[in-house]
């Protein structure tokens, strides 16, 4: 047995990059349109290890996700950080996003080559692989779910009892949340840990987050951005008041989701609203200190609790900010919601839309119908609000008559509006099955993603780094492809066609003009990426041996169709009189004959970055659920993947592994 210890632990944490160019990353960031989202989850661990007696002595924080250093500079970094005598070093790396697989696999690279007995940990949402994770990376123990008591109790196991990396798995078979391999080699998980009070969520601490960014302070700057550069504002007349503060900041006020989205990825479990006393006092501090006028509010589900959503509307209009909230579940707000939101200055409600196909939200389990999303949005619309949409493409069961399903929603929602969709240009993804979701067990389940753990990081790291665009996305449909890439554009013509015919206009002339003008300047949309530049930015960074590592981007080759296609669909009145039986097919055969071309004269082609084969056996599971007429919830994905899971016996490790796959 180990003798007990109370010694000096170096503990450091870091910020994994969420976004960026291939493996290699740039020198720090030189801008950002939206503002950075504040490193939350890291914060909120050392408020909780401060409050559990750790000391600055001991803890270090890296902002790797900003500073974007080279590996020598990383490098660099990690030697300053000695431990003395033989104490361990304890790396956290935060994986907000599972599309950071290949980052965390390079920096615990470089932790373990410095310190190579050094406890290597993993949270964020990539521990839905954490088998894949420890198996085929220098990871050594992965947290899952709210980490902040199990990253101290962790904390403590390693300073009490563990020297060296001596495994204790008994001990660590006690605390909740960790995921590791033991020593038979299977994959432990005993369930998620419990969750810290609500009061002690922390808000953003700008102190300690500068500490992250060593030698560059000026780097805090892109946590927030000018309001009207985002284009959401631009539509309200109060953001023109000339006292109003320009800049923009990011905060939460409440942390989960009351929803279960088959597509999507869940950090933290439960729903649990945020101290409005300490929304306050981090308000006045972003008011006094940043020039902070507009505050963009991250929930994934504001106003699910209503009294803590007019709480917050109370004080916004208190401290005179403009807001507005980017996740709002259509059923959470009534027209008198809105109009209150509105009258304590709220410019703007995402409403969470994603298909315009009640089909399609049954599988996505939305748990609403398609005129509640409609109905949701009107309101909006009616009491002045701007709600701009966002809606997926290729989820299985999508065709293109739910694809036009969802183009003539958009089409009846902006001819209330009186704005031509085009001056909106609302966020247009396709789905990408991602760890942690009923999406990506579809995925495995029917073969398209090798379940496997090498099959498992092959996908992994083919993904790392990938958008939500066009350009990433797994055919999961079973359309051919002939079809699926004409989605997007098929979408568009209907949503224009079905404007110009119930065009209903009840929108200031100052609202349409600020659309327009912020169309024609490119505000309209801050996600809309210049392909040129991106291609150019890859060709310097990608330089890793492994070519599966490389982000496959375009070079512009090849892609006249697409060009053109930009050009004409969407606002032009010839185009929107031409019959649909003639001009969809056109469309159709136009982008699927630049894809054969790409596959044929290049290796990096602009779509489908996945590809994979359907076993059989569970191809059926899909067509079971596809082919009802029902709108009953059992046509989910959901239940669609844990009763084909029921159906066969599994060994430990693999219960484990589809029970983090399921995610939250």
């Amino acid at each position: 047995m180990n003798e007990v210890r109370r010694s000096l632990v170096k503990i450091c944490l870091c910020s994994i990059p969420v976004e960026g160019v291939g493996t290699k990353l740039d020198r720090g960031r030189n801008e950002a349109p939206l503002g950075i989202v504040p490193k939350v989850a890291i914060v909120s661990l050392i408020n909780w290890m401060k409050k559990h007696g750790y000391t600055e002595e001991e803890y270090d924080f890296y902002d790797i996700d900003m500073l974007y250093p080279s590996d020598r500079e990383i490098e660099s970094y990690f030697k300053t950080l000695n431990p003395t005598g033989e104490d361990p070093t304890v790396v956290g790396l935060s994986a907000v996003v599972s599309t950071s697989y290949q980052q965390v696999k390079r920096i615990a690279r470089i932790v373990r080559a410095i310190y190579p007995d050094a406890w290597i940990i993993q949270g964020g949402v990539l521990s839905a692989v954490a088998d894949t994770v420890m198996l085929k990376t220098e990871v050594d123990v992965c947290i899952v779910g709210d980490g902040e008591i199990a990253w101290v109790n962790f904390l403590n196991y390693v300073k009490e009892y563990n020297t060296n990396q001596d495994w204790d798995y008994e001990r660590l078979k006690k605390i909740k949340g960790l995921c590791f391999i033991d020593d038979k080699n299977e994959l432990v998980f005993n369930g998620y840990g419990p969750r810290i009070p609500s009061d002690d969520i922390a808000y953003p601490d700008y102190n300690l987050l500068l500490k992250g960014l060593k030698n560059h302070p000026e780097m805090i700057q892109n946590y927030f951005c000018p309001a009207l550069k985002t284009g959401w504002f631009n539509f309200d007349p109060r953001s023109y008041e000339p006292d109003r503060a320009p800049m923009l900041a990011g905060v939460f006020v409440t942390k989960g989701c009351v929803a279960k989205c088959s597509f999507c990825q869940r950090s933290t479990k439960g729903y649990r609203t945020m101290s409005l006393a300490g929304l306050e006092k981090h308000l006045k501090y972003l008011k006094q200190e940043f020039n902070i006028g507009f505050v963009r509010i991250l929930d994934e589900n504001f106003g699910s609790n209503k009294a803590h959503g007019y709480a917050v509307a109370r004080l916004m209009k208190k401290l005179d900010l403009l807001w507005l909230a980017v996740g709002v579940r259509c059923k959470s707000v009534k027209r008198e919601d809105i109009k209150f939101y509105k009258e304590h200055n709220c410019s703007a409600l995402k409403i969470g839309v994603e298909s315009g196909s009640q089909k399609i939200l049954d599988i996505m389990e939305k748990r609403f119908l398609v005129d509640d999303v409609f109905n949701a949005v009107k309101n909006c619309i009616d009491c002045g609000l701007f709600s701009p949409l966002a809606v997926m493409l290729g989820m299985p069961g999508e065709t293109t008559q739910t694809a036009q399903e969802t183009g003539a929603f958009i089409g009846r929602v902006h001819s209330i509006m009186g704005v031509h969709p085009k001056y909106t240009e609302y966020d247009l993804f396709y789905a990408l099955p991602l760890p942690g979701t009923p999406l990506c067990e579809y995925g495995i389940q029917s073969g398209f993603i090798d379940g496997s753990v090498d099959g498992v990081e092959e996908y992994m790291e083919s993904v790392t780094n990938a958008g939500i665009y066009k350009r990433y996305f797994m055919n999961l449909t079973g359309a051919p492809y002939s079809e699926v890439l004409s989605w997007d554009w098929i979408l568009r013509l209907e949503a224009s066609r079905i404007f110009r015919q119930n065009q209903k206009s009840q929108t200031s002339l100052f609202v349409i003009n600020k659309m327009k003008e912020a169309y024609e300047d490119g505000t309209h949309n801050v996600y809309k990426e210049d392909r040129q530049k991106v291609y150019e930015e890859s060709k310097k960074t990608n330089k890793e041996t492994n070519p599966r590592l490389k982000l496959k981007y375009s070079s512009m080759k090849f892609t006249i169709i697409t060009r053109f296609l930009d050009s004409i669909v969407g606002g032009n009145l010839f185009i929107d009189r031409i019959p649909r039986r003639i001009l969809y097919p056109l469309v159709k055969y136009a982008a699927f004959f630049e894809f054969v071309i790409q596959t044929m004269f290049q290796k990096n082609r602009e779509h489908n970055l996945f590809k994979g084969k359907a076993r059989s056996k569970n191809i059926q599971m899909g067509d079971d659920i596809f082919n009802k007429s029902t709108r009953s919830l059992e046509t989910s994905l959901r239940k669609a993947v844990r009763r084909n899971n029921n159906e066969e016996p599994m060994a430990v490790t693999e219960k484990n592994r589809r029970l983090l796959m399921r995610g939250l």
